[in-house]
């Protein structure tokens, strides 16, 4: 699922900002509560050029501390992450130009 969050003025949160929005007792985002049920691993691309086709592959995935990496994602075998990491400050890091 791809969605942006947001604080109920319209400033965009991050990933991880916006699950802790949403578990919040009195959550500043008008989404569903439920929804932070389903933002437990995070995801990204390595490479962000477009077009997507010239991308090398590669990627990042955040979990929760004490997570292990999915074996399997709705039923089906997952494919493991290039790079796995626990540090919020990792999935985030400055982005660095490619050559």
């Amino acid at each position: 699922m791809d969605v942006v969050g947001q604080t109920a003025d319209g400033t965009p949160l991050d990933a991880v900002a916006f699950r802790q929005a949403l578990a919040s007792a009195n959550p500043s985002v008008d989404y569903p509560p439920s929804l932070a049920m389903c933002m437990y691993y995070f995801t990204t691309s390595l490479d962000q050029r477009y077009p997507i086709e010239d991308r090398d592959t590669g990627d990042l995935m955040l979990a929760p501390v004490g997570a292990q990496a999915p074996k399997f994602f709705q039923r089906e075998p997952a494919v493991p992450p290039e790079h796995f990491t626990h540090k919020p400050a990792e999935f985030h890091a400055e982005p660095r130009m490619m050559r």
